[in-house]
């Protein structure tokens, strides 16, 4: 009867455990498609659910419990908030027409967040803590091996970058493509790493080793291989768990490459659980892979957040030699995969541009390729240019629509334009990503914060994305939205910053992990809804809870730390 006590006492953090494995390494099957958004129920909404239950149950049952939390009051104002953007969006503003769409977002923000309590409360000691970031780096490192494959080995991909992808298609990435491992896109994966690089460093700097029990490291194995069959399973059976579209079969040699990555990761995770503790050669090993996936990523904006999180927490802590090696290093991986290179090059290119001032229309001249960036229609003039074959070729094919449009002006008929009006001129131009950003993304959001300053126009109503969060924030809950978000993790932050005093000197490095990993999702969130990614925000929102639920324990057990 022992065992069954032992269970009943720590079944929360073990789900907890497989959670920390399941949401990273799972793919975004789609569960049931929701109507008028291509953001799907999936599994990790029912797992997370189960865990809210499990919580609920054991809170009842004086399991768990939040101690004296002060944060809780920075949650219950920012779901007010929400919600009452909600109703605000569909009575005040009606600018949300589809409510059941919009009332989704808003209980997925609270889905998100309430995992912070649910990992607060399973941190009883520091061997819990342990126990659960041994986990996090775990399912890095599985992570990292499957976007290795899926780079050299033609491992699937799953991806809900467009409404038919999100569908649930099986996908081969094309040499040209941007690798994403098991998460829904680059974006997300790039995001991911980020957060996880200061905690790595953390951990690799920190001079005590994170001792396992050997029940620990085994649940460790065993947690870390369910995810990973469970995926594999889904893959090769082409079984997606939704009636809506048929995955595509597996050929046999994709089926074997699958297969050698699940013996791979059976025996990594083995060899890994058979240490008591986590020695430096393998962190240090798991941060060189890391960094070679994120340059995999190419995303740009994740690269500038590395750089920036992880230099400043070294520098931080004064480890000067450490913080030349990263910058070297990732100089280096940068060189050798040319995508990240290319893509930084092309961010302002110089383009002709035919233009034509009197309706506004404008169009870059330059040939689409699938492995190059295109500019966007967003410059600034350097200067008149003599026409090149190709901008005269395309001014004349403007022309001609115009004319059979109606809106040119001729002799027989009258028009808005004349063919006197298309002009050719030099400029920067930013490439199509950050133009989307200028001339859509950000008007759009802006638009809906000025309608509504104080509550924004409700949730979805500015589409999917924003392409940056704190445009997402301001426009869909308004400026009260924005600063309750971001003061409840600022809050947080502080209350782990705070407790620094609490702890050793070396320990002191773990906390200013996650404070440094969380600044640099801010980073990230300037051009990218990271925040609202899935898979980020259940690990940061858990990752915070776990932090927490470290600083919460009493001095005698973080002498242990």
């Amino acid at each position: 009867m022992k065992w069954l006590k032992k269970i009943d006492d720590n079944i929360l953090k073990y789900l907890l455990a497989l959670f920390i494995f399941f949401i990273p390494l799972y793919p975004k099957f789609p569960f049931h498609v929701v109507n008028y958004t291509y953001i799907a129920i999936r599994l990790d909404d029912f797992f997370t659910a189960l865990l809210v239950v499990v919580f609920i149950i054991q809170l009842v049952r004086k399991k768990v419990s939040f101690q004296s939390l002060r944060y809780k009051k920075w949650f219950a104002l920012f779901w007010v908030i929400v919600f009452a953007s909600l109703v605000s969006g569909m009575y005040v503003t009606k600018t949300i027409d589809y409510p059941l769409v919009a009332f989704l977002h808003s209980v997925r923000r609270i889905e998100y967040m309430i995992l912070f309590f649910i990992a607060l409360s399973v941190i009883r000691s520091v061997n819990d803590f342990k126990f659960l970031l041994f986990s996090l780096i775990s399912s890095l490192l599985l992570v990292n091996i499957y976007g290795l494959g899926q780079r050299f080995l033609d491992f699937p991909a799953i991806s809900t970058m467009n409404p038919e992808f999100a569908k649930g298609r099986i996908l081969y990435l094309t040499p040209e493509a941007r690798l994403s491992s098991t998460f829904a896109g680059h974006y997300d994966l790039a995001a991911f790493l980020v957060f996880m690089f200061p905690i790595l460093w953390s951990v690799f700097l920190y001079s005590k080793k994170f001792i396992l029990s050997t029940r620990e490291r085994v649940g460790v194995f065993l947690l870390g291989t369910l995810p990973v069959v469970f995926t594999l399973y889904s893959m090769v059976n082409s079984t997606i768990l939704s009636n809506i579209v048929p995955a595509l079969v597996l050929t046999f040699s994709q089926q074997l490459n699958l297969m050698i990555f699940f013996s791979l990761t059976c025996l990594l995770i083995l060899f890994l659980v058979m240490y008591q503790h986590l020695p430096k050669i393998l962190l240090f090993l798991l941060i060189l892979l890391s960094i070679a996936i994120l340059v995999f990523t190419a995303s740009r904006t994740s690269s500038i957040a590395y750089v920036a999180s992880t230099s400043l927490f070294l520098l931080y802590f004064r480890k000067f030699r450490y913080l030349l090696f990263v910058l070297i290093l990732f100089g280096v991986f940068t060189y050798l995969d040319s995508d990240l290179l290319q893509r930084w090059t092309e961010t302002i290119q110089i383009k002709q541009i035919v233009l034509n001032e009197r309706t506004g229309e404008r169009q870059v001249v330059q040939t689409i390729r699938s492995d190059k960036l295109p500019a966007g229609t967003a410059f600034v003039r350097v200067k008149n240019t003599k026409e090149s074959s190709a901008s005269e070729k395309l001014r004349q094919e403007l022309i001609a629509k115009a004319t059979l449009s109606g809106k040119l002006r001729t002799s027989s008929q009258s028009g808005i334009t004349s063919a006197e009006d298309y002009e050719t001129v030099t400029g920067f131009a930013g490439d199509i990503s950050i133009t989307t950003r200028l001339q859509a993304s950000w008007p759009r959001a802006i638009k809906a914060f000025l309608r509504n300053p104080l509550l924004g126009t409700g949730p979805s109503s500015i589409t999917e994305s924003s392409d940056g969060d704190y445009f997402r924030w301001i426009g869909e809950t308004g400026a009260l939205g924005a600063m309750a978000f971001i003061g409840t993790i600022m809050a947080i932050l502080k209350g782990i910053f705070v407790a620094r005093k609490k702890v050793s000197k070396d320990a002191r490095l773990l906390l200013f992990g996650i404070i440094f990993a969380t600044f640099g999702l801010f980073i990230n969130a300037m051009l990218i809804d990271v925040f609202e990614a899935s898979k980020v925000a259940y690990i940061l929102w858990l990752s915070l809870g776990l932090y927490t639920g470290l600083i919460y324990l009493n001095e005698k057990q973080l002498k242990d730390l």
